[in-house]
């Protein structure tokens, strides 16, 4: 299990690594436009929430993929169909608003809103993005306890 979280840590330092510059220049280059307001340093947590959001729907993921092998072609799906399932492509006002609900069953909806908020209009993300990021994460880190729990003395087998 050890060797797992190493490899977890070395995989989110070569992330940092690549993609924290980036991420940095894109906060930079929205700053003066927004008058270097205090709530660009929102951006910190909200990304390390997503950190922890990805690495834990990525653990319960890969545990599933190993015990019902079509889990890998059902994910490949979603992501397709979850990318128009998020407010990436369109602000989320032009989404009917009696189906907004759906846009909120992505679990990255709360993270694209919250950047969204942040680089675009300067703003502190509403609690609304920071409760549905935390609900999202409590569910995933239930489901992956609950899985983790059921599957340890299999784990090995499948594999």
């Amino acid at each position: 299990m050890t060797a797992l979280f190493q490899e977890l840590a070395q995989l989110w330092r070569l992330r940092a690594l690549l993609h924290g510059p980036l991420l940095a220049l894109l906060v930079l280059a929205y700053a003066p436009l927004h008058r270097f307001a205090p709530a660009l340093l929102a951006v910190v947590p909200l990304l390390a929430l997503m950190l922890l959001l990805t690495a834990l729907l990525a653990w319960a993921l890969a545990i599933m993929a190993a015990a019902l092998r079509d889990v890998v072609q059902v994910v490949g799906f979603a992501l397709a169909i979850g990318i128009f399932l998020s407010p990436v492509l369109f602000p989320i006002t032009l989404f009917p608003a009696a189906w907004r609900w759906v846009l909120w069953c992505n679990p990255m909806t709360p993270v694209v809103l919250g950047l969204q908020s942040l680089l675009l209009q300067g703003a502190w993300p509403p609690s609304a993005v920071w409760l549905a990021l935390l609900a999202w994460i409590a569910l995933l880190a239930g489901v992956l306890a609950l899985l983790v729990s059921r599957s340890r003395e299999q784990l090995v087998d499948w594999l």
